[in-house]
């Protein structure tokens, strides 16, 4: 299984597809709070790195998951946030 998840070439790949062409990557935030954690370091790094590579790199801040609750099939779902609440999250987590 874990093969399958993570072949041996997977790394090769990765760097034949950042050398073919000019990339475009993006990365999703959810705006639940005002602003970004560490969690969220790790996906930051590697659009830097995309970028540094000379890649087009988006980070979107989303609020429309935040807005209507988490689809995700967990037993419990997360409480749906007011627009107003998100609004706030989104604008606090962009002065950062």
């Amino acid at each position: 299984m874990f093969q399958d998840i993570f072949p041996d070439n997977a790394a090769n790949v990765v760097t034949d597809v950042m050398n073919a062409s000019r990339q475009t990557v993006y990365a999703g935030f959810d705006p639940t709070a005002d602003s970004l954690h560490v969690g969220n370091l790790l996906v930051l790094i590697n659009l830097l790195h995309w970028q540094r590579g000379g890649h087009q790199t988006i980070a979107l801040i989303g609020g429309a998951t935040a807005k209507i609750g988490d689809p995700s099939g967990r037993s419990t779902e997360r409480e749906e946030l007011s627009k107003h609440f998100v609004d706030d999250n989104i604008h606090a987590s962009i002065k950062i």
